[in-house]
């Protein structure tokens, strides 16, 4: 539940930020955190430390698609999108 309450706030944000900062260093530096926070998750001792990480990891994994579609749209002329 917690990893979709982030992945619904991630991806409006993430939607906002690509078009401000490139790409490359956003997708790029989201993945990255997602992957310290899925590793972070052996580390849990307490179900609200596994709550916290579980919503930051969706927060930052929602950053890859739209961003995958932006760049793949971002290829194509204006006339050929539709």
């Amino acid at each position: 539940m917690l990893t979709l309450l982030g992945t619904i706030i991630g991806g409006t944000a993430a939607n906002l930020i690509i078009t401000v900062l490139r790409p490359r260093v956003w997708l790029s530096s989201c993945l990255l955190i997602w992957s310290v926070f899925v590793l972070a998750l052996f580390k849990c001792n307490h179900a609200y430390q596994f709550y916290v990480l579980r919503f930051f990891i969706g927060l930052f994994e929602s950053a890859a698609w739209p961003g995958v579609m932006y760049c793949l749209g971002s290829w194509y002329r204006k006339s050929e999108l539709s």
